[in-house]
């Protein structure tokens, strides 16, 4: 939990059958565990981080201590300034516009996809699936 990248996929198309239209991936630098949640609106990522921290630290029994994002505006509210400040998180964020710094999440991301769409396919089922 020394270092966790995480990343918001772009919103899917067309949206699930559930309402979902977005994903969020959480992963460990250090043994690139992966934790996935599924989204309605990215309004909620916040809720979903403070969820997956408190998981992850009754798991581990060790605290997030640096968490790596893009500059996208959930990760950069007031709300998740305090939050930071409150629970000792140090923030890293990727300069923009250069995916190649968040490669981890964006490579993680594109397997997701990939896998949901072989899966699929393979299925004969329709996208919203």
């Amino acid at each position: 939990m020394q270092l966790v990248h995480t990343d918001i996929c772009k919103p899917l198309d067309p949206v699930s059958l559930g309402g979902n239209r977005y994903f969020i991936t959480f992963i460990d630098d250090f043994g690139g565990k992966l934790w996935v949640y599924i989204l309605k609106e990215k309004y909620v990522v916040f809720t979903t981080f403070k969820n997956f921290e408190a998981l992850v630290e009754a798991e581990s029994g060790h605290k997030l201590i640096t968490l790596q994002s893009d500059r996208g505006g959930e990760y950069t509210s007031n709300l998740f300034q305090e939050y930071y400040r409150e629970q000792v998180i140090k923030r890293q964020f990727i300069t923009p516009y250069t995916p190649q710094q968040n490669g981890i999440t964006k490579r993680k991301n594109r397997t997701i996809l990939d896998m949901i769409r072989i899966m699929l396919k393979e299925k004969g089922l329709p996208k919203q699936f």
